[in-house]
């Protein structure tokens, strides 16, 4: 109601503030998701070229399961940050994430895969790519490939629990892998769980 009382007086940015609040204490709170896709459809009618809007109902979208529409709106937002020399690359790395994230949700890893690839390719040490690229593999049953990826991401940061416990539960699960135990010996000790 706040969110809403918000919006009608014109200020957008606390209604989407508001709204976002109530989405991070409940992530499935429809009425927030819809009010919100409310929100970002009126900007893009009002300025259809917002790479902004057009990514935030795409994030909107897909936790509503609308993939379909959702990879639409990834697609354009990408397109209108490489077209704009001024979009940040943290930017347009978040779409890429964004929209892997996106085909991973709905099995289509391959494309996934290409997604954190192509991150990979201009950084090859991004963290957030290598965890999700890791994390897609061990989803899909390929420990030793999640294992390369998770030993890339700690090396690089040994200290990222994240990446730490994912890559000690697949131990857990493998441990009769020879090329997972290797793994478990080239841990930096301080990564280890003790």
């Amino acid at each position: 109601q706040l969110a809403n009382a918000q919006n009608q007086s014109g200020d957008l940015q606390k209604s989407v503030e508001t709204l976002n609040q109530a989405l991070a204490i409940n992530p499935n709170n429809q009425s927030a998701l819809n009010q919100l896709k409310t929100i970002w459809q009126n900007e893009l009618k009002m300025n259809p070229n917002n790479m902004v809007a057009h990514a935030n109902l795409a994030s909107v979208l897909q936790k509503l399961k609308q993939y379909p529409d959702a990879e639409r709106e990834y697609l354009i937002a990408e397109d209108l940050a490489q077209k704009d020399a001024v979009t940040p690359m943290t930017i347009k790395k978040q779409l890429r994430l964004n929209i892997g994230t996106l085909y991973a949700e709905t099995n289509r890893p391959d494309k996934a895969l290409e997604a954190y690839n192509s991150i990979l390719q201009v950084e090859p040490n991004d963290p957030t790519a290598l965890l999700y690229k890791a994390t897609l593999f061990g989803q899909q049953g390929q420990a030793n490939d999640a294992i390369a990826a998770y030993t890339q991401l700690l090396q690089r940061d040994p200290n990222n629990t994240v990446a730490r416990k994912a890559a000690m539960d697949l131990l857990d699960k493998q441990s009769s892998d020879a090329p997972i135990r290797q793994f478990a010996g080239n841990l930096p000790q301080d990564a280890m769980v003790q």
